[in-house]
């Protein structure tokens, strides 16, 4: 054959043999194969057979696998438990390992009030006090006198009245001093003071001993300071003990003595 290209044109390119229908056909080239998504690769955990919002804490089936998810009572957690591999242990909740801070007065506030320095000092000496008109009504009962016997009368006799009603006169004292120094904690910004209303048990047991060490107790905590108003209540409390001990022994003696002398006088009679 004889070629028909004129002379000087340029030779025909030739079609690649990739192009070509023959290349066409071969094996067409592969895809990267697509990631799988998570929700393709972890289990999806199910909700539990209560509604979310009242199903109680615990370990939930997660769908489509063995596996069980903690429900912590509002929410899914990232806790998964496989028993093949794993042992169930549930979580600690937010609320349990998140540390609270204790509550805490403000810098350089000092918990020592006039009214608290008055409990401490004031009730013990009222109860040293309450020995001087209860030894003399003693006195006047041994020596028969009429008038140690008028508060079961008229009660019209100041020492009798007073020696009936010394212990109400201390308990309300001791009240109405917590109250005062319950509302000078609270003004100077102590958060949450012992409150004054446990000074009610000196009703029970005669003295303020469950205001005076609560109150230093949960003053100490919320300021670093303030036991000095305890040791001078104990330190008191101790002497006024000793008085009324000594007293309890002056009138079971003095009533021994009368006892006496009344068996002398039945034995003179007879």
């Amino acid at each position: 054959m004889t070629d028909d290209t004129p002379k000087g044109a340029p030779a025909a390119r030739r079609t690649p043999a990739a192009n070509t229908p023959a290349a066409s056909k071969a094996a067409p080239a592969k895809r990267p194969a697509a990631k799988k998504t998570v929700a393709e690769v972890a289990p999806v955990a199910t909700a539990p057979a209560t509604p979310a919002a009242s199903a109680p804490a615990g370990w939930y089936p997660v769908a489509d696998s063995e596996q069980k998810r903690w429900w912590d009572g509002t929410r899914w957690t990232d806790h998964i438990y496989d028993p093949a591999t794993a042992t169930p242990v549930a979580p600690a909740s937010p609320a349990a390992t998140t540390p609270v801070a204790p509550l805490r007065a403000p810098e350089g506030v000092k918990p020592g009030t006039v009214w608290f320095w008055l409990l401490a000092v004031g009730a013990p000496v009222l109860q040293l006090l309450e020995l001087i008109p209860a030894s003399i009504w003693v006195n006047q009962v041994v020596a028969g006198d009429p008038s140690a016997n008028s508060v079961a009368g008229s009660g019209l006799d100041p020492l009798s009245l007073v020696t009936f009603l010394s212990g109400w006169i201390i308990a309300a004292f001791c009240i109405v001093i917590a109250l005062l120094d319950w509302r000078e904690l609270r003004a100077r910004g102590i958060p949450k003071p012992f409150h004054w209303a446990w000074s009610f048990f000196v009703i029970v047991i005669g003295w303020p001993v469950v205001y005076v060490i609560g109150r230093t107790v949960v003053a100490k905590r919320r300021t670093g300071s303030g036991m000095a108003p305890l040791w001078v209540f104990v330190g008191l409390q101790v002497v006024a003990f000793i008085a009324v001990a000594i007293f309890v022994v002056f009138v079971v003696v003095e009533f021994l003595t009368l006892f006496s002398n009344g068996l002398a006088a039945v034995g003179d009679i007879m």
